[in-house]
């Protein structure tokens, strides 16, 4: 028997739509690697990844607008592929083409200030004492995609082994899936990133064919997009972008005081940071039984103002949270201070079991244009239905179940000081119900003046 021919280098590529990008990035990357959370300086950028990156872009761009569930994950298998069906799809670096990877290592990676934005964004890697991988650096990015034609002719020959088997037929006619593919890289580019703590503007991206060319292009999505512009380079517009979540979460404090400590050579006078306004330490105070007790007095709550008690709204910008107290567990100090064990707020499994993380619907990193124009951004994506929540003690079995009503309340909008309540700068409240997502985003508008894009 005769082998058939074998086939010209161009029908290989026939059917198929080929792509190349030559892909910038502009922000260190944290993690990336085959284990998680780490990076990998030899291979950095991993196709597997940036498929993932893609679906989830494609979800929040082209996929919202999908009403069913069902339709919608039926057109998700049809571009992206599921464990039944392979994407027509494929994703290859072919090589790094500018630069090669180095390391921005620990403490302080480089960045001049050690409490900084940058040093909030990389929180992961500094807990770790990981290095990370500098910005700076270019690869080329292959997507390959079946053409319609060969599609269609492939979604026909399927139903009709459907039809033989006896079983239901797919849908008779199949979209072009180029669209959602540049849709999806697009916006994977614009908005997103490579690697972990892509949320807090690592590991951010430029192409100059993707690059939005002016401020306009961002509308068009369901989600909101708030910018400022005139940031001398990425760095710049990412710290900027990521200080306006760092301050929203941690300044809302009372003012310094002075403390003093009993030590082996007596007592020692140091200033300490205010309280903080937000409602969560002393919610942790209450729920654990640990709290200021001088003589005479036997009050949970020694924030001053006072602040509510049982309410975790900052578990609407994500989970999960750990908590701190800096005199530790049962530690008491000349002020007769008690603090909670170290804390950690997590979402709750379907299953019941403890949960890992909720993803934060709040999105700060650099964008540059096709123009060249450096542009810091915040998006706001839209927030789901928060899960049930589980305070759990750090290194103990200890656990509390915390109530849906702790996290949006509009009693989080009305004691004195409130983070969520009014301003300086305005006399109506951050959020009227109580939404931590609603008050940053008043916050990012109003007070640190960040433009929303219509």
């Amino acid at each position: 028997m005769k082998c058939p021919d074998w086939p010209l280098k161009g029908d290989l590529n026939s059917d198929l739509i080929i792509q190349t990008y030559k892909i910038q990035v502009i922000t260190p990357i944290v993690g990336g690697g085959v284990e998680p959370g780490k990076n990998d300086f030899i291979t950095p950028i991993r196709p597997s990844s940036i498929r993932g990156h893609l679906r989830f872009w494609w979800r929040a761009t082209k996929g919202i607008n999908y009403k069913k569930v069902s339709e919608l994950r039926q057109r998700e298998n049809e571009v992206w592929g599921s464990p039944d069906n392979p994407s027509p799809v494929t994703i290859d670096v072919e090589k790094l083409i500018v630069g090669v990877p180095q390391k921005r290592s620990p403490p302080d990676y480089g960045f001049p200030e050690r409490f900084g934005p940058e040093a909030y964004a990389l929180f992961s890697a500094k807990e770790n004492d990981s290095d990370i991988i500098r910005e700076g650096y270019s690869f080329r990015l292959i997507v390959r995609w079946l053409k319609h034609d060969k599609l269609q002719r492939m979604r026909e020959k399927e139903n009709e082994e459907l039809l033989r088997l006896n079983k239901p037929i797919k849908a008779r006619y199949i979209h072009d899936i180029g669209p959602d593919v540049i849709e999806a890289l697009r916006a994977w580019v614009n908005y997103g990133g490579i690697g972990g703590r892509t949320r807090r503007g690592c590991g951010a991206l430029f192409n100059e064919e993707l690059a939005f060319k002016s401020i306009e292009d961002f509308s068009g999505y369901s989600f909101r997009i708030f910018h400022k512009s005139g940031l001398k380079d990425p760095l710049d517009a990412w710290s900027q972008a990521v200080k306006v979540v760092q301050d929203f979460r941690q300044s809302f404090r009372g003012p310094r005081h002075e403390k003093k400590i009993r030590t082996k050579k007596g007592v020692m006078t140091i200033t300490a940071f205010g309280r903080s306004y937000w409602p969560e330490p002393d919610s942790i105070r209450k729920i654990t039984g640990c709290a200021l007790k001088p003589p005479n007095i036997n009050n949970f709550d020694h924030s001053v103002p006072q602040t509510p008690t049982t309410f975790f709204p900052r578990a609407e910008l994500g989970l999960p949270i750990i908590f701190h107290f800096s005199d530790g567990p049962g530690k008491k100090t000349a002020m007769f201070d008690l603090d909670p064990p170290d804390t950690m707020l997590i979402p709750i499994a379907p299953s019941g079991t403890n949960g890992t993380r909720m993803a934060s619907p709040v999105i700060t990193r650099p964008i540059k244009l096709a123009t060249g124009e450096n542009i810091s951004m915040i998006i706001a994506l839209k927030l789901l239905d928060i899960p049930p929540l589980r305070l759990v003690e750090i290194g103990s079995n200890v656990v509390y179940d915390i109530t849906q009503d702790a996290i949006r309340n509009i009693a989080l909008a009305s004691y004195i000081n409130s983070p969520l309540g009014p301003s300086k700068f305005r006399t109506v409240a951050r959020s009227s119900d109580g939404s931590a997502l609603e008050g940053f985003i008043n916050f990012a508008k109003y007070e640190r003046h960040f433009k929303e894009a219509i």
